[in-house]
């Protein structure tokens, strides 16, 4: 998938189904420059990006601005507070980084950041297309996201979701006959939705 500045695009789907796969092949290992929030430590040797920690790279900040930057950033954590205080230093290393290409930007295992770093995820998926940094969340459920982190979206990769909540959720924003598609979806299947196609629907609908 080819990511712009103004790229702010969720992948989805519950274990299992592929969602870590397309990130790791369609989105990391096809953007020229990335930084990707390694929770798990998952991303460097499939991904080929350089592993360092969060203190390494608050330390280093301009491996950032590195015309050939390709991180993977593993933060020490031993509860969600604490990871959530690690994920606001990160963001405002990303925020005064000054890029003048473009840098994608991976989060990894939402789910783990809310409810402490809610503020950072919502201000992050509205700042990052000024900061020249495409947006991807990554999360196993759409209720993972903050309202306010989904309302931003321009890109919803969803592959299997079946909790009841969060259909409802991705209905608000996808419409309910494709979130129900999203249901019923099989392992490695995926719906894809854009803010462009919506826009697109409504003025044809607007013109009946």
């Amino acid at each position: 998938m080819r990511l712009r500045d103004e790229t702010r695009l969720a992948v989805l789907g519950i274990t299992a189904t592929g969602k870590s796969h397309y990130v790791k092949h369609r989105v990391v290992k096809r953007a020229t420059r990335c930084v990707v929030w390694d929770v798990h430590s998952e991303y460097a040797e499939p991904c080929n990006l350089d592993e360092v920690s969060l203190d390494e790279l608050l330390n280093e900040p301009e491996l950032l601005a590195d015309s050939e930057c390709k991180l993977a950033v593993v933060p020490e954590w031993d509860d969600p507070k604490e990871l959530a205080l690690g994920f606001t230093a990160f963001v405002a290393a990303l925020k005064d980084s000054h890029q003048s290409q473009s840098m994608a930007v991976i989060i990894d295992e939402v789910g783990l950041l809310r409810p402490h770093a809610d503020g950072q995820l919502v201000a992050l998926a509205a700042q990052s297309r000024h900061w020249r940094m495409p947006l991807v969340l990554v999360a196993q459920r759409a209720t993972m996201l903050p309202p306010g982190a989904r309302a931003q979206l321009a890109v919803i990769v969803s592959f299997r979701q079946n909790d009841p909540g969060d259909i409802d959720a991705l209905s608000e924003r996808i419409g309910a006959e494709r979130a129900q598609r999203v249901a019923e979806l099989q392992k490695h299947k995926f719906v894809v939705w854009t803010q462009n196609e919506a826009m697109e629907a409504q003025q044809q609908e607007q013109k009946k």
